[in-house]
């Protein structure tokens, strides 16, 4: 083999070997921070102005998921995404950069201090990384994603296995009220229950998030046919005998 045919080969096989690459969506938009009328620009303000265009940036990918997910469990509010998505929008983005500097501006157009004589704002471009959001999204359960039940030929699913980790009292009593769950496997700090009858995942996660009482939070994910679920509340005896079979 020649030496440039070696080297094209070598490239074909990196190229097959890479991991698939990451969907990522760029946006120009907007950002702002409040300052007061007659105030300078800064570095410090360039930065909180951009910080501001990331996180428009990403919650607005996040909302657009949302909207086009089937499985939507609630739709959060913008403290809603900032519980979800966390504080650095940044962590969902391939990169970002001002592309230019509006500077000091009156009236004020997308500062959220209502008190605000001005605002700071650059126009920035960021690339969101769209699977990053998507997954996040999806692992604390607010976002649900219909998936082809495994094994395909439309049999449906097949037994549902919840796991709950850490095991808390709350969680126990939703399985077993709302999916009539029956524990299979008791540990300390971990229980295992089997559902009865048609056991998707999604439809389980759906249905105990709506049972769920107030200030009680339910968060889940489906692995290989088993919905792992989190919910806060006390946590269950470290005797697991002492729990009703």
């Amino acid at each position: 083999m020649t030496g440039g045919r070696a080297a094209a080969a070598l490239v074909l096989l990196l190229a097959l070997a890479a991991p698939a690459a990451a969907q990522v969506e760029r946006l120009d938009l907007e950002g702002a921070v409040a300052v007061s009328e007659g105030e300078e620009g800064s570095a410090a303000l360039r930065r909180a102005a951009l910080a501001d265009a990331v996180r428009r940036a990403v919650d607005r990918v996040a909302l657009e998921l949302l909207a086009e997910g089937s499985g939507v469990v609630e739709s959060p509010d913008r403290a809603g995404l900032r519980a979800v998505l966390g504080a650095d929008r940044g962590a969902y983005t391939a990169r970002f950069q001002i592309a230019r500097v509006r500077g000091v501006r009156a009236p004020v157009l997308l500062a959220a201090d209502p008190r605000a004589e001005a605002e700071y704002a650059v126009l920035a471009q960021v690339w969101v990384d769209r699977d990053a959001v998507r997954a996040r999204l999806e692992e604390s359960g607010v976002l649900v994603v219909e998936r082809e039940p495994s094994g395909g030929g439309g049999g449906g699913y097949g037994r549902l296995f919840v796991v709950l980790d850490p095991a808390t009292y709350s969680g126990y009593q939703l399985v077993r009220e709302q999916l009539e769950g029956v524990p299979v496997e008791l540990e300390p700090g971990r229980v295992v229950l089997e559902v009865p009858g048609n056991g998707d995942p999604y439809a389980a996660l759906r249905r105990l998030r709506r049972a769920a009482p107030e200030g009680v939070r339910v968060e889940g994910s489906e692995r290989g046919g088993v919905l792992h679920l989190q919910v806060t509340g006390e946590p269950l005896p470290e005797d697991p005998s002492e729990l009703t079979p």
